[in-house]
């Protein structure tokens, strides 16, 4: 017999909850009037009929209601009711004897695990430890290699491909770059950038090959010259051999072209003379045709550029002794003369 009752309920937003609409879980608390309809309802839960008991379900709007924890226990859900949050929470059940047979499970697999082991050393004659050194050697050194490119293959944009060749008692390290593509970047370079990019690197061939003798080179293929040589000895420190094959008329190109117009409206043309052991840099500028422009400019701006210059020289040529001059092709005469002293102060003159 379906019995049909209209109510005015009053309820508190509690442990009633909407099949279809949720809701907020920290809303102030409401009392809300509805019109509810009892019409009898039943549900199943795999084909068997549910009796709610007290807690029979009911519609509003068109909407049914069910207790929340009857359902969530039917479903092998835990709920409980926090009334000091107003939160209803709902959490899976566990199964103890489940979680139990599971850690028998792995306990199990670890003891054959490692009765196999045994087994096999027992067959070799071979202790763990050796296992695991045996183990760390069978790395090819073309996978070796690889990983060593991943790792290695960039320092600060400029681009290396790194080649190992060698055995576990000696290991050459070829590193070759390309200066036409990465001369801005290698520029910015200085020797412990990359002094401690080869440490590392050689750090991590130790790891796999820790008896090797390391010797190796960096080599740049568009000028196709050798820049950088390095080798260890029996305690693994590394010495460092910067190779030094000036090319003056290269150096004096690439400034000449990267200076001639760095003064406001002003033409240059730079000149190079000398060798790794001492260079001259001359800035020729027609002082008749730019005399006013030249005027214009403050001592600080021409020691500026000279200053530059001397900086770009030193990278090429370490150990050069360098002095600079700007030279009046009107009148041949010097007009300005630059140089640095042992303890690297700056030493600027100017004749005009």
């Amino acid at each position: 017999m379906i019995r049909s009752k209209r109510l005015f309920i009053a309820l508190v937003a509690t442990a009633i909850f909407s099949l279809s609409t949720a809701t907020a879980l920290y809303a102030s608390p409401v009392v809300k009037t509805i019109r509810a309809q009892f019409l009898g309802i039943r549900f199943s839960y795999n084909g068997k009929i549910v009796n709610p008991g007290a807690n029979e379900p009911f519609i509003v709007d068109q909407t049914t209601y069910v207790p929340i924890r009857m359902v969530g226990e039917l479903v092998g859900k835990n709920v409980q009711w926090n009334g000091e949050n107003k939160l209803i929470l709902i959490n899976d059940t566990v199964d103890q004897s489940v979680v139990q047979k599971d850690l028998e499970i792995i306990r199990l697999k670890s003891e054959i695990d490692s009765l196999k082991k045994q087994l096999e050393q027992a067959k070799t004659g071979t202790k763990t430890e050796d296992k695991k050194d045996d183990k760390k050697d069978d790395k090819s050194l073309k996978e070796l290699e690889k990983d060593i490119n991943d790792d290695y293959g960039k320092l600060k944009n400029v681009v290396f491909e790194i080649t190992l060749r060698g055995d576990e008692r000696e290991i050459e390290v070829d590193i070759e770059t390309d200066l036409y593509r990465y001369q801005k970047y290698w520029d910015k370079l200085d020797e412990k950038d990359l002094e401690k990019h080869i440490k590392e690197l050689c750090e991590d061939i130790w790891e796999v090959y820790d008896k090797a003798k390391i010797t190796g080179d960096l080599y740049d293929v568009d000028e196709r010259e050798y820049l950088l040589e390095f080798t260890s000895d029996s305690r693994r420190r590394l010495a460092f051999d910067y190779v030094n094959k000036l090319d003056v008329s290269k150096l004096e190109y690439d400034l000449d072209k990267k200076y001639d117009t760095y003064l406001p409206n002003i033409f240059t043309v730079l000149e190079i003379n000398g060798d790794e052991k001492a260079l001259e840099f001359r800035i020729h500028v027609d002082y008749d045709y730019f005399e006013s422009e030249w005027y214009a400019l403050s001592d600080p701006q021409v020691e500026a550029m000279m200053s530059k210059i001397y900086d770009d020289i030193r990278k090429s040529a370490p150990d050069a002794r360098i002095e600079g001059y700007i030279y009046d092709t009107s009148s041949r005469s010097v007009i300005a003369k630059y140089r640095r002293t042992d303890r690297g102060n700056a030493v600027f003159q100017a004749y005009y």
